[in-house]
């Protein structure tokens, strides 16, 4: 029981390790106390997310208004896509003058954004426009509590 507990503790030490270096080992800048500790310019961003996605901003056309039949198809195929594991998250931008729906997609590049945007029904059927967008995330947080005992969860 002891081994076993003993390298739980290691694997664990290691893993913070991984994840925060420095922890579970003693720093340089401990070890030798007259070292000149290095000048800090802000804070430190080398472990940034920095992962890409594309923001397709989707507009209405002035005067087209679209069929319930084609806001299903749109609803739909964006379905498809979080199915797919393209879609990252979508919904309406409301608040200003002229509200839009705003559709957030992993991509490899812009041609293969533009590829998919090309593919929602109501672009298809010119009820709307859009502009494509890259965004590279770099901070942020996802809050997700799943209870195993009655299967319900909740997003913050």
């Amino acid at each position: 029981m002891r081994n076993a507990r003993t390298r739980v503790f290691a694997s664990f030490v290691l893993l913070c390790g991984a994840v925060m270096p420095g922890l579970g080992a003693q720093s340089s800048a401990v070890a030798s106390a007259t070292a000149t500790p290095p000048v800090s310019v802000g804070p430190d961003t080398s472990r940034q997310l920095r992962k890409k996605f594309w923001i397709i901003e989707s507009h209405g056309v002035a005067g087209v208004k679209g069929t319930d039949q084609q806001f299903r198809e749109h609803v739909e195929r964006v379905i498809e896509w979080e199915k797919a594991g393209i879609l990252f998250a979508a919904g309406p931008v409301t608040g200003g003058d002229a509200p839009y729906g705003m559709i957030i997609i992993r991509a490899a590049s812009r041609e293969e954004a533009r590829k998919i945007a090309d593919t929602d029904p109501l672009h298809v059927y010119k009820v709307r426009t859009y502009v494509l967008r890259e965004w590279q995330v770099n901070e942020g947080r996802i809050n997700v509590q799943l209870n195993f005992s009655d299967g319900s969860y909740r997003f913050d």
